[in-house]
């Protein structure tokens, strides 16, 4: 494991990082100042009071999809390449490493390595989906205010619930698996070793979360997927467990702001 740590390394490593962060935040800072100046008013007086609900909902969503997008966009090519080399590494790596264990399942349960990985990747998923939905459950029981934030706002229509699950369990895993998983997790995991690139990613995917109860949620949560990524060595995993955890959350959500409409 190599403990160097200098200027270029840290700039190699969290770079894209910060240039993804750098340009989501200014591009959402220009497309608030865009609404409020200009589009605001303009999309409510031909909305009416009927469509402006459904404006606003759709606002809200383009507020995170396009600054997402276009943060990620310079940094496509690296995690690209990242991800490619990654998933060669850890197949080589296992290959070498678990060539006995892999002899013995296929000798006493005629089944190989990689189709025990398949078959536990739905457990994998349901377990990500149970320990989201334990550790939402804990706050809606015992923090009353961040209880109220996901109660707060309205149940939308079923194209709004299509939209946002787009936005929330696709789109949004993609960009932050993209960027948080896909290369500073290959990076600190070859500079600094499997340990400190697991807690380094989660930490750091904890912390652009903002708010303290998400953080300390995402940080978990980020830790569980750059595990699963170490694991399987795919990322369509640490992607596929973050899609379905944000949508145990989603519908956590819509059920408790139903709950409390009633």
């Amino acid at each position: 494991m190599k403990k160097n740590i200098n200027f270029t390394v840290l700039t190699y490593i969290f770079g894209p990082v910060a240039l993804y962060l750098l340009i989501s935040e200014l591009a959402m800072e220009a497309m608030d100042l865009v609404w409020t100046r200009f589009l605001q008013d303009l999309i409510f007086r031909e909305a009416g009071t009927a469509f402006s609900h459904t404006a606003l909902m759709l606002w809200s969503v383009l507020r995170i999809v396009i600054p997402a997008a276009l943060g990620c966009l310079p940094v496509r090519r690296d995690a690209q390449q990242e991800s490619a080399a990654f998933e060669i590494a850890q197949k080589r790596r296992k290959k070498e490493s678990f060539l006995t264990k892999e002899e013995l399942s296929a000798a006493f349960y005629g089944i190989s390595d990689e189709n025990v990985r398949r078959q536990t990747m739905p457990l994998l998923l349901c377990a990500a989906a149970f320990l989201s939905l334990g550790m939402n459950a804990f706050v809606l029981r015992y923090m009353p205010d961040a209880a109220g934030q996901m109660s707060a706002g309205e149940i939308p229509g079923p194209a709004g619930m299509l939209i946002q699950a787009l936005c929330y369990c696709f789109f949004m895993p993609y960009v932050e698996e993209t960027i948080f998983r896909g290369i500073l997790y290959p990076r600190l995991q070859r500079q600094y070793g499997i340990t400190a690139a697991v807690f380094v990613s989660g930490l750091l995917f904890g912390i652009c979360h903002g708010v303290p109860v998400q953080i300390v949620y995402a940080f978990i949560m980020g830790m569980l997927f750059a595990a699963g990524y170490e694991a399987f060595g795919r990322f369509a995993v640490p992607f596929a467990m973050h899609g379905v955890c944000n949508l145990a959350v989603l519908s956590l959500q819509w059920t408790n702001r139903i709950q409390a409409q009633r």
